[in-house]
């Protein structure tokens, strides 16, 4: 089984270098770096990684931040990322163009 998951993982490889060489350093260097782990070192970093997110569960029972609450509210968030949510959440019978209607008036005023 080992094998030919090692074949399938070179297979996979050859055509991640071809479409994205990039990633396939990357992972080349992954791979580098896990193979360099000790036996010890990698049930550590194992449990760690097991322990870092919660289970479905756990995750289902914890609080929703204030952020999110006031988001789903449509109430006053600020910054970039909260305007360019915020400009999306427009009503339809809005005074404000929708933001493909404002893109449309840009070209317009460009071109």
């Amino acid at each position: 089984m080992q094998v030919w998951l090692y074949d399938i993982f070179h297979i996979l490889m050859r055509l991640v270098e071809k479409v994205n060489p990039s990633v396939a350093s990357r992972v080349k260097l992954l791979q580098a770096q896990l193979n360099k782990l000790t036996p010890q070192q990698l049930k550590e970093a194992l449990a760690i990684q097991q322990q870092a997110l919660p289970s479905i569960d756990d995750a289902f029972h914890l609080p929703i931040p204030a952020e999110l609450i006031s988001r789903q509210q449509g109430g006053l968030v600020t910054g970039p990322a909260s305007q360019a949510y915020s400009a999306t959440m427009n009503p339809p019978n809005s005074t404000q163009p929708s933001p493909k209607k404002r893109r449309m008036m840009n070209k317009k005023k460009v071109g």
